[in-house]
């Protein structure tokens, strides 16, 4: 009787460990910047229309060739605006002229606008016309001459929209830095969770 050769063991099959998280799971932190600029962006547009219907509509009216008083409860620098009934390109056509007298009686000194402003709402159409330092709250009068050529309206006098502006455009900087912060977190994570996957290390 022969001796049977016992079996030779086979070698033991290798599992191949699945590589977690998923590859896909980097898309993750695209969608949290690109969510973050879409509210950023979102934040801006409706900023600039609602700043345009606030100059429009809460600004002090005083029409051509006329006088009217201005009461400013805080100080700080104003922006006159040249009022049109139709539409002018952004340009300044026969602005009239105004004065404006502070509280104590003197004639406050307008100055050009360091950034030309152009804003419409329905049909009323502003182009700013010069600044008032209006450094001291009371009432302030403000005498409107005739236009020349008869197409401005008379003058709007409102708070400098542009400041509106950059506080909006500050709010959506920090909601796209916070979002892509958070993106790069999740970057990390996902980076550091699939080399210890590969490793073997929990």
């Amino acid at each position: 009787m022969s001796d049977t050769p016992s079996p030779t063991p086979s070698p033991a099959m290798v599992t191949a460990n699945t590589v977690t998280p998923s590859a896909w799971w980097f898309l993750a932190p695209v969608a949290l910047v690109a969510v973050g600029a879409l509210v950023a962006v979102t934040i801006m547009v409706l900023t600039l229309f609602s700043t345009a219907s606030a100059v429009v509509d809460s600004g002090v009216r005083v029409p051509a060739g006329d006088t009217a008083r201005v009461d400013v409860a805080d100080a700080g620098e104003l922006v006159v605006f040249v009022e049109y009934a139709s539409a002018t390109g952004g340009a300044l056509v026969d602005p009239p002229a105004v004065v404006v007298l502070g509280p104590d009686g003197g004639e406050i000194r307008l100055t050009s606008s360091n950034v030309s402003q152009s804003w419409s709402s329905g049909a009323t159409h502003l182009v700013s016309l010069s600044s008032l330092d209006a450094s001291t709250p009371g009432t302030y009068r403000v005498v409107v001459g005739p236009s020349s050529g008869g197409r401005a309206e008379g003058i709007v006098i409102a708070p400098d929209p542009l400041s509106r502006l950059a506080g909006a455009l500050g709010v959506a900087v920090v909601v796209s830095v916070v979002a892509l912060g958070v993106a790069l977190v999740v970057v990390v994570w996902l980076v550091v969770r699939r080399r210890r996957s590969r490793t073997g290390v929990r």
